[in-house]
């Protein structure tokens, strides 16, 4: 899992955006049902992807957030999920983030 941060100055003012990567997807029953294309978005976060959102939760960089922005595909949502269980932070779902 990757988690990193970038800062930027927009219009004289300072902005911290931390990107992450979802969690290891799980795509062994969307592989059997024969699931192509937007389906695959389906997959859940497989066991050490559970694991990884958990830690995630956990880093230190995610103290100075203000707000969860993620993808609307299963393994993101469910990533997020877990941060914002532990952090308490609000949460957005943008339905084109790439």
């Amino acid at each position: 899992m990757v988690c990193g941060l970038v800062d930027l100055e927009v219009q004289g003012t300072r902005m911290k955006i931390i990107f992450v990567r979802h969690g290891e997807p799980d795509y062994r029953e969307l592989e059997e049902r024969s699931y192509t294309g937007f389906g695959i978005d389906l997959a859940p976060l497989s066991e050490k992807g559970r694991q990884q959102a958990q830690e995630l939760s956990k880093n230190p960089l995610l103290s100075s957030a203000e707000i969860i922005i993620s993808s609307a595909v299963t393994r993101a949502l469910e990533t997020s999920s877990y941060v914002v269980r532990t952090t308490g932070l609000p949460f957005e779902s943008r339905a084109f983030i790439a």
